[in-house]
């Protein structure tokens, strides 16, 4: 393993110890001591506060903490749309936060730390791309091993950490920018958890990191994507395409198959399993870390009403995953989430790049 794929791991292993610690004291023995919105005093408007959503998709429950330049650790309890705020007067900036899940025991898990980096008060979003950002300026830094674990922030030149996680932060929104509406930022700009806008993205596009300093992208229903070096992220993009052909999901169930007819250039989408007839109304469609995924509104059996997610990956053959849902609660109506081997012939999908200078 690499000195960096250690440092990762390392940094990470540090805060989660060290959340876990002053959850056990501060929250389960103390109470909270991030100074939240349960009880908030009218001189304490002024104060200065670091704020944002954890979420990945649905938003996080469980526990969040803050630890600045010297030290000194918040801890707090993400509320139900996991938001968390952190009166920061008194402390030093830079803060790197943490939030964690919670098991059935109310103990931390490990597994679902993400991370984020605020350079003073204001918003600071934890999310997967917010957790990619800061892994993504770490591994441009000569990070020393083993970490100090009494100030793990200290020797660090933090106006260069600010340089590097901007510029991972235009990395990520590069790759992206085709998914959304209006471009964000996935850490300082304002955020809800309600599966819009930024939100959706989390809902569709999902990131793994290793300690080895690779990146994997994957769709909603955990299908490869695309797999990186964490150093490769501006080469990633997300481009402007066209998508035509058809091809047929064996077996979806035993006997049973499903149809996809797509041309993207003419608005054209149908979707037909069993007794189901899906038509699309609406289409959006982008390269994604090699990948297409096509998102967009339709109906079924002439009944308006549902929205899709569907997930092209070429290769020999092609292979689809398709996600429809309810627009009116979000329940999933029909998925190939879960199915094993979904192999797309007849004779499969001819990929056009719009962008000239990019490819996929």
């Amino acid at each position: 393993m690499s000195k960096r794929g250690r440092s990762f791991k390392r940094l990470r292993f540090f805060l989660a110890v060290s959340i876990i610690a002053l959850i056990t004291f501060s929250l389960f023995a103390c109470g909270s001591s991030g100074g939240g919105s349960d009880d908030v005093q009218v001189q304490a408007l002024a104060a200065p506060t670091v704020s944002g959503v954890a979420a990945t998709g649905a938003a996080m429950s469980g526990v969040v903490g803050l630890m600045d330049i010297n030290g000194v650790v918040l801890t707090d309890t993400l509320d139900s749309d996991g938001s968390f705020s952190f009166n920061v007067a008194g402390l030093t900036s830079p803060f790197f936060i943490v939030a964690f899940e919670l098991d059935a025991s109310d103990n931390p898990i490990l597994d679902t730390a993400l991370i984020t980096i605020a350079f003073g008060p204001g918003i600071a979003n934890i999310n997967p791309f917010t957790n990619l950002a800061v892994y993504a300026a770490l591994s441009e830094l000569d990070i020393d091993e083993p970490l100090d674990l009494d100030n793990p922030l200290g020797g660090l030149d933090f106006s260069e950490v600010e340089a590097l996680l901007e510029a991972a932060i235009e990395d990520i929104q590069n790759i992206i920018q085709n998914l959304l509406a209006n471009m964000v930022n996935p850490v300082s700009d304002p955020f809800t958890a309600d599966h819009t806008g930024l939100d959706a993205v989390l809902d569709m596009l999902k990131i793994d990191l290793t300690v080895a300093g690779q990146v994997t992208f994957r769709d909603s229903f955990g299908g490869e994507l695309s797999t990186v070096s964490i150093d490769g992220l501006s080469g990633v993009g997300s481009f402007e395409i066209a998508v035509k052909g058809n091809g047929r999901i064996i077996d979806l169930e035993p006997d049973y198959d499903a149809r996809l007819i797509l041309d993207t250039d003419t608005g054209s989408l149908t979707y037909s399993y069993r007794r189901m007839n899906f038509v699309s109304t609406t289409i959006d469609v982008s390269a994604v870390a090699g990948s297409v995924i096509v998102i967009g509104t339709g109906s079924i059996n002439s009944n308006p009403g549902y929205e899709y997610i569907l997930t092209i990956i070429e290769g020999s053959p092609d292979e689809i995953y398709m996600h429809i849902t309810d627009s009116s609660d979000g329940s999933i109506y029909h998925t190939t989430e879960g199915t094993h081997s979904i192999n797309v012939n007849d004779p499969g999908f001819t990929i056009t790049i719009k962008s000239p200078s990019n490819d996929i």
